[in-house]
C-alpha cells in the first residue's frame, strides 16, 4: 500500500527544495526495483491488484492529496525564505497530508 501511495513525481517537487538532490537517483531506482519485485511476488501486473477496494480508494485520493502536496512546497519555500506567515498554514498542511495520507503521513 505505501509504495501505491508514493509518488516519485511529487517527490521531485520537493527536490526543488533541497542543495544537493543527487541522492534522488538512487531512491527512484530502488523505488522501481522495490515494486518490479513486489509485482513479481505477488504475481500481479499493477500494485494492489488484488486489493481492488483499496486501489480504487489510493487512485481517488490523489487528485486531493497532490495540490496539498504543491502547497506544501511552497510554503516551506516561503518559510525557509523568511516568511513566518507561512508557518502557520505550512503546520496545517502537513497535518492535511498524514490525514489523507492515513498510514504513510
Amino acid at each position: 500500500m505505501t509504495l501505491a501511495k508514493s509518488s516519485l513525481e511529487i517527490a521531485g517537487w520537493y527536490l526543488e527544495l533541497v542543495d544537493d538532490p543527487s541522492v534522488f537517483e538512487d531512491i527512484a531506482a530502488e523505488h522501481e526495483r522495490t515494486v518490479a519485485a513486489v509485482l513479481e511476488i505477488v504475481e500481479a501486473g499493477e500494485l494492489l491488484d488484488r486489493h481492488p477496494v483499496v486501489q480504487r480508494s489510493v487512485r481517488l485520493r490523489n487528485p486531493y492529496v497532490d495540490p496539498m502536496n504543491a502547497i506544501q512546497v511552497e510554503l516551506l519555500r516561503r518559510y525557509r525564505a523568511g516568511d513566518e506567515t507561512a508557518l502557520a498554514p505550512l503546520l496545517r498542511s502537513v497535518a492535511g497530508i498524514a490525514a489523507a495520507l492515513r498510514n504513510t503521513g
